[in-house]
């Protein structure tokens, strides 16, 4: 009995650009890329057919797979990291802004195709076009790609106070004085980069034993931090660098 013909896998491309995505190693990916630089394509002449193969010998058609009816789902491309490749980022990258900008220099990040599946898939045929029987149902497999993107020259942010103790690694001062925080940010080649909005948080107020007391709140400008969940938003001046007071409370605090 004759068989249909086969194919070991089939799995949709993902580019950079004109480039193909290796799916064997990481692919290097400079800090200010953007993902609109990325694209994919299910068309069934795009598609990518490992080992395909007939006991009989028949010649496959060209191109040697195409959707029922020639309707290819829709696709998107989906970003995950690395490390948990099967837990999509959320949100996911935008498209139009580098990585550098989108805090994603340095990250080792996974790339696949995603079809529709919010419609039933057509059947993607695997056809001969010589013998019988002449075609097969095959299953497009999920590749996801390893991307690394570049990391920055530095860091984009820094933080700086005076009054900086060095046994205890931590800015000391007596109640009710300021500690003046310098924040810098710089783009991903290193140079500043001015009017870039930053967020400040408050630490665990902590004695020299390590006993967490936070009764006191801490004051960054005119933004009171009662919590450590409460946030100061402030923004870099032209030459990226933004200047704010820090005052703490009646207890001493880190």
């Amino acid at each position: 009995m004759a068989l249909p013909p086969q194919a070991d896998s089939v799995t949709i491309p993902v580019y950079q650009g004109s480039v193909q995505l290796r799916s064997d190693a990481a692919n290097p990916v400079d800090y200010s890329a953007k993902p609109s630089q990325f694209s994919t394509s299910d068309a069934g002449s795009a598609l990518t057919l490992t080992n395909p193969h007939d006991t009989e010998g028949d010649i496959f058609a060209v191109p040697p797979l195409v959707w029922q009816a020639e309707r290819a789902p829709t696709v998107t491309l989906v970003w995950a990291d690395a490390a948990t490749p099967d837990t999509p980022l959320d949100p996911q990258p935008v498209s139009n802004i580098s990585f550098c900008a989108q805090n994603l220099a340095g990250r080792h990040l996974a790339v696949w195709s995603q079809l529709d599946t919010s419609t039933a898939i057509p059947p993607l045929w695997l056809l001969t076009r010589t013998g019988v029987p002449y075609n097969t149902a095959v299953e497009v497999l999920d590749q996801k790609f390893a991307v690394d993107i570049a990391p920055a020259v530095g860091d984009p942010v820094t933080l700086a106070a005076d009054h900086l103790d060095e046994s205890l690694n931590a800015a000391k001062v007596k109640a009710g004085e300021s500690i003046m925080l310098t924040v810098t940010t710089k783009d991903c080649g290193g140079e500043p980069e001015g009017n870039v909005d930053f967020v400040i948080t408050r630490g665990e107020a902590q004695n020299r034993q390590g006993v967490v007391n936070n009764a006191a709140p801490v004051r960054v400008g005119n933004t009171e931090l009662t919590t450590t969940a409460t946030e100061y938003h402030g923004t870099t001046n032209a030459e990226g660098r933004g200047d704010r007071g820090r005052h703490p409370g009646e207890r001493p605090g880190r």
